[in-house]
């Protein structure tokens, strides 16, 4: 038996919304705690995801981001933000120059990906499924 080819998902290069079957799922998750805290969201715009943050995020904490202006205002929740910027290839940098790259949003980048490998198969099988 072969396998079949893998199925991507839907690749489109827009913003994630419920209304392209996109739905966008925000997420944090604590570097030291390791607290997850995702949630289902109607869209990505700030005014979406700047609740979000400020329910998840203790003030005075260190927000890791991509360079979205839906973040813009993280700030004003009394957290620093710092941004690495995927539009230019740019996935990890290291501003104090101690060798450690900790600004980046791998963390729940790497949760995302786990997410998407233990629902795919269980979507896919359903699907397969006789009625």
């Amino acid at each position: 038996m072969t396998d079949p080819p893998r199925q991507r998902s839907n690749q489109r290069q827009d913003r994630h919304t419920m209304a392209n079957d996109r739905p966008p799922i925000v997420g944090t998750v604590g570097r030291n705690s390791g607290q997850i805290r995702p949630k289902v969201c109607d869209n990505t715009q700030q005014s979406t995801i700047q609740p979000q943050v400020e329910s998840t995020t203790l003030p005075n904490t260190t927000v890791y981001t991509d360079e979205s202006d839906a973040y813009n205002r993280i700030p004003d929740s009394g957290c620093e933000r710092q941004t690495v910027c995927y539009s230019q290839s740019e996935y990890a940098h290291n501003d104090d120059q101690d060798g450690c790259c900790e600004i980046h949003g791998n963390t729940m980048e790497g949760i995302w990906v786990g997410v998407c490998n233990f629902v795919h198969p269980l979507i896919v099988s359903h699907l397969l499924e006789p009625n």
